[in-house]
This record gives C-alpha cells, structure tokens and sequence, in this order.
C-alpha cells in the first residue's frame, strides 16, 4: 500500500538540517532526519491518553527513542514513560525543579538544566553521566552542537558556559550584566559556522566556540525570546520585550536587516517554516509570517491567545505550530493552534481537559506529546493516511 500524504519527507528533512529555533523537533529528538511521513498534519490530532504527575510540565517533551519519551517535571523528577502503554521506565530525582528542555543526542542521551543550579547529562536508561553547577539556576533549554562537542548553556549567575559535551568540564564561561536580573533568558541559538546568538537584556550577541564576541545588536527592548535561523539565506529573526519589536537580522554579521512594530511584547521563540517563512506571536494577541528573504511582513493573524514564553514549532508539513495562553489565571483555556504557514488561516485548534502548557513534541510515529499546568501530560495521535 502507498500512503496518501502530500507531505513531502525530503522537504522536512532538509528543513531540519538548514534551520536552527528553540523547539526544532530534531533537538527535541535522537532522530535527527525522519525514515517516513505517514500522517496528514492538516487535521487535528486525537487525545488517546494521559498521565498524572505531584506537580506542573513545563518543560517540553521529549523523545529518546522509538517509544521512549522523557518527561521533565517541577516536582524534580525526569521520567521516562513508554509512549505505546505509557507505563514508566524509570525515573531520576535532582535537587530542584525542572522548567528547561532536553538537549537530545542522537544516541538518546540528553542534557537538561534545573532550578538546582545543575546541568546534567543523563543517559537514555536514565543514569547521570555528568552534572556540571553554577551559581544559579540553569532555567533556559541548552543548546548541543555534536559537531564540535560542546554544550552551551545560560544561568541566571550572568554567565554563557561552554561545557566539553562528553565530560562536562568547563570549556570557558562569560559572564553579562550582573546588575541585570535574569539577564540571560533567551537559549542560544546555534549557527551554521558553530557560533551561538543569544540575548542578555537589550543586547542579541554572537560569540564563536572559543568564547570571542562575533557581533552584538542593541535595542531599546530586551531580548528574552530565541531567536530563529535560517541557514541557508544567512537570516536571523527574534522578538524584544517593552518595545514589542520583531527584528531580522544577518545571521553572520549582525547587520539588522528589518525592523517591525507589532502592538505589544514580545517574549516568544519564533521557528521558522517553508518557504523562509518565519512566524512570532506578540502580546497584541496577533501571529506574524515574515518572509526572511525579503524581510516583510507578509500576513498576521489574530489568534486571541497571548505568547508567554512560547516556543513556536514547525509540522512537516511547513506549518508553525504553538500553545497559546490567556488571562484565565487557572489556565484552562491554553491551547495548541497550528496556522497555514503561507496565507495565515487557522488550520486547527486541540485542548485538554486541564489545559496545556508547555509546547508541544512531534514524533515520527504521529503523537503529539504535551504538558499541562495542571500536573498533566497529554497524549494525542494523527491517525496513519493510507490510499
């Protein structure tokens, strides 16, 4: 049998390996390339299961192997659940929280930060091979490049760490603005040369593996988000707070190519889909398509949902996919949309029953994997597309 999807695999592949933003599923996955596309990403997923844990998910899923999903939790607990029968596998208490991301290798081991100050590496049958600690939290997601062997990491300490990946040894550490609190919010974003941008306050600044300052962009707003890479046009594009700001800039460089004016904040993580098209979320209540090639706004829609700290992801097929969170203080109504990526229309909209939080994970297998608020994870599948 032939499957009936127009979702093209070597168009997501290479989307995956030309493009750099904070929840890429590769960095949320030991796969790095997908074998197959076998479900229709333009329908809504349906809920199938779900876990309960002592406290919130915040931190986004992740996928260690072929039903291995690790789950992060506020309680200091990361678990591994088995995604068919979602029995767990096993589980590894730290000494604090846990709001940052897995960092994911393609042998399934990962590294992940915590409000324990700690950066750890645990292995895919959840043994810690390193910890590395700070001063302070480690709150951002880190950032992996195999190629060169280094892990990078921010800490509310002020300091950019570059760790040997195998060991976790200190490679060198660069502090910013220590009158500045929380300076380093933003997770560095890994470029084509191995160079990292990343935001401390109002400065978005490149530093090479070595440590040395590439470039820097002032702005009158703080750089909080991640900022999004396309690789092969050499653009950057990332959001600044106060002054609700989208900013384009040379990845390379550092020559700002456009500025946009939205209507409010901005502190989300843009991705990047097909076509160069970027999308952000402000706090106008408004998602932006920006066409990194030519730099303009070519849509923005309004979705009705405010973007704190939301990490916008990319489906197969080229279309952004994102949590959007509203006033409800008991955060209920959170939900994930997912857009037409060229024209800007609603294609879908899922929630649960006690909201959903942290952004989502898409694996190779059609699940959709979630956090909630409310000391839930939801599991949803894309039923198989066959002729």
């Amino acid at each position: 049998m032939t499957l009936k999807t127009k979702h093209s695999l070597a168009a997501f592949n290479s989307h995956l390996s030309t493009t750099w933003y904070k929840n890429k599923q590769s960095l949320r996955s030991f796969k790095k390339k997908w074998t197959s596309i076998r479900h229709d990403y333009t329908k809504p997923p349906v809920l199938y299961g779900e876990l309960e844990f002592s406290e919130r998910i915040w931190s986004i899923p992740t996928i260690i192997s072929n039903n291995c999903v690790i789950i992060s939790c506020y309680d200091g607990y990361i678990y591994c659940y088995d995604t068919k029968t979602l029995k767990q596998n096993w589980r590894l208490q730290t000494a604090g929280p846990i709001y940052s991301s897995p960092a994911v290798t393609t042998r399934g081991d990962f590294i992940i930060g915590g409000e324990d100050a700690t950066l750890r590496m645990v292995s895919s049958n959840g043994l810690c091979l390193w910890q590395f600690k700070a001063n302070d939290v480690f709150h951002s997601t880190p950032t992996l490049d195999e190629k060169n062997g280094l892990v990078y990491a921010g800490s509310y300490d002020h300091s950019m760490y570059a760790l040997n990946a195998k060991s976790g040894k200190l490679v060198w550490k660069r502090m910013f603005e220590e009158d500045v609190v929380d300076d380093i919010y933003s997770s560095p974003a890994l470029t084509v040369e191995g160079n990292i941008i990343f935001g401390t306050n109002k400065t978005l600044v490149c530093i090479d593996k070595t440590g040395n300052t590439v470039w820097e962009i002032e702005n009158e707003g703080r750089f909080e988000g991640s900022a999004a890479l396309d690789y092969s046009i050499e653009t950057g594009v990332i959001g600044t707070e106060e002054n609700g700001q989208i900013v384009v800039f040379n990845s390379r460089t550092g020559t700002i190519r456009a500025i946009h004016e939205t209507g409010g904040f901005i502190v989300s993580c843009p991705s990047v889909g097909y076509d160069h098209i970027a999308t952000i979320g402000s706090d106008d209540r408004y998602i932006y398509g920006v066409n990194l090639q030519s730099t303009e706004v070519i849509w923005k829609s309004e979705v009705g949902a405010r973007f704190v700290y939301t990490p916008f992801s990319t489906l197969p097929n080229g279309d952004p996919i994102f949590v959007g969170t509203t006033d409800n203080p008991t955060h209920i109504d959170e939900a994930v949309h997912c857009y037409d990526h060229q024209h800007g229309s609603l294609r879908w909209k899922i929630t649960a029953p006690t909201g959903i939080h942290s952004a989502p994970l898409i694996t190779e297998q059609g699940q959709l994997i979630v956090g909630s608020h409310w000391n839930r994870v939801y599991f949803y599948r894309w039923p198989e597309v066959y002729e």
